[in-house]
């Protein structure tokens, strides 16, 4: 089991809900008790210097805890069922269509995922999402 003293992180993740006014509209989950090592980089090249950030943000299912802003707590829904359902409030969702961000708490840099994987290795307790950012 993934031990409370190594999921101290705190992430923001951004779900995509659409456009409103023109102007794209994110859903707030505040997830706690997750791990998150942030590596914050450049490239140099001869036009100029360019960020290379990346992460691998890991929730357990056991562990990690996700809540709207005003602390009521969310579920975890597959993309396809979050998509379609009426009240997303009461859910969140993992998505790789490079429309989804999260963010490291004491950190600025905001993450795209691109990439998610769900890991049942092991018993139940283990069980754990694996979130890359860039």
């Amino acid at each position: 089991m993934a031990s409370l003293r190594m999921l101290t992180d705190t992430v923001v993740l951004y779900n995509y809900i659409g456009e409103v006014h023109d102007k794209a509209t994110y859903q707030e989950t505040v997830l706690t008790r997750c791990y998150c090592p942030l590596d914050e980089g450049a490239d140099l090249n001869i036009h100029g210097k360019k960020p290379n950030d990346s992460a691998r943000l890991y929730l357990f299912d056991s562990r990690t805890i996700a809540k709207a802003s005003d602390g009521t707590s969310r579920i975890y829904l597959p993309y396809s069922q979050w998509k379609s359902a009426s009240n997303k409030s009461a859910y969140w969702t993992l998505s790789d269509k490079g429309t989804d961000y999260f963010l490291k708490s004491g950190s600025s840099t905001k993450l795209r995922i691109v990439g998610f994987s769900h890991k049942k290795a092991g018993t139940r307790r283990m069980w754990h999402f694996e979130v890359d950012g860039q």
